[in-house]
């Protein structure tokens, strides 16, 4: 179903066989509508699209949520929703503003795209990040005010929160194999651990983060300063990446280390210059590497690297790092 441009949509959803016609629908696409500014419910009356598979809203001034409710949300939400695009929604705030007390809501979605959403702080909610356990693929460009891929439930108090409870080691979920972000001028951050395993302090830990990404694309991030923040006050820690083959970041000038402690290490790192790739970075399988426009890079890689990391790798290509001082450090070894 293709609605589109539609002045006065609120009456003609006041249509049963209308509403009928929106509860069986698979496919459905939403542009320029007028009078709507929750999608779950005004146009579904709360039920979830429970046979939906494909959304796509465009160019929609008055959308403000697509999941809207007071408190928590009982129902499931979109229990078969494949692939969500998201485009020209200039006030839109959230994808979801509520907690998700269903584990079926979101549970089959597989893609995300978003772009030229300014007002969006954050993509996921926390209660819907936990559902996504199928999703493969999410696409980010030109959401201005964009912090986080994942952020607070609206109903519950603000805390920080990362990717913690689908990232895990012990559970294989999620399955995301792309990730690009582009365009997104105030995210500082994509995944915030901190706090995460203060429990596991003075063990080794091995934190797999997206254990099916095999490509990241990072571009035009100028606030970004890391892509995942640990903030693990011990030293024996290594953020691996199992699955990654291609990785590029471009235009991201403020980001020094690719991962970001709040290790005593961090201090020392910050009077010599951090290098973007320490010890506690574990890239085994990665094959290329794009690295341009970053003016603030001063060393690529630390002079050890965690063990295995970088031995694939089979493209390097860097550009536009003005005051880069080498490519390679005089001593690289592994431990």
């Amino acid at each position: 179903m293709k609605l589109q441009r539609l002045e006065k949509f609120g009456i003609l959803l006041q249509n049963y066989r209308m509403k009928l016609l929106l509860k069986r629908t698979e496919y459905l696409y939403l542009e320029e509508l007028k009078g709507v500014q929750n999608v779950v419910h005004e146009l579904d009356d709360g039920e979830g699209f429970p046979r939906l598979k494909h959304l796509a809203v465009k160019s929609w001034s008055e959308i403000l949520h697509i999941v809207c409710s007071v408190g928590r949300v009982r129902r499931k939400v979109f229990p078969l929703l494949e692939s969500l695009s998201l485009r020209r929604l200039i006030n839109l705030e959230t994808i979801c503003d509520s907690q998700l007390t269903e584990d079926q809501s979101f549970s089959n979605l597989r893609i995300i795209k978003v772009s030229d959403c300014h007002e969006l702080k954050h993509l996921f909610s926390f209660s819907m990040a936990k559902n996504l356990l199928w999703l493969q693929k999410v696409e980010v460009f030109f959401c201005d005010d964009l912090e986080m891929i994942v952020g607070p439930d609206m109903d519950k108090p603000t805390t920080s929160l990362g990717f913690n409870e689908i990232i895990s080691d012990d559970d294989p979920a999620p399955k995301l194999q792309h990730l690009e972000i582009s365009y997104c001028e105030s995210m500082e951050g994509v995944v915030d651990t901190t706090g995460w395993s203060e429990r596991d302090e003075g063990k080794l830990i091995e934190l797999k983060v997206f254990p099916k990404l095999h490509f990241l694309r990072l571009y035009w991030l100028p606030e970004l300063t890391s892509f995942a923040n640990t903030g693990h006050i011990h030293s024996d820690l290594v953020v691996e990446f199992p699955s990654l083959l291609n990785l590029e970041i471009q235009s991201c000038w403020n980001m020094l280390r690719f991962i970001s402690t709040s290790s005593p290490e961090d201090t020392i790192h910050s009077e010599m210059q951090p290098p973007l790739f320490d010890e506690k970075v574990r890239l085994p399988r990665l094959e290329v590497l794009r690295i341009d426009w970053m003016d603030n890079l001063r060393k690529i890689w630390h002079h050890q690297l965690a063990s295995e990391s970088f031995s694939k790798l089979k493209n390097l290509e860097i550009s536009w790092c003005d005051n880069l001082k080498n490519i390679f450090p005089p001593l690289v070894r592994q431990h």
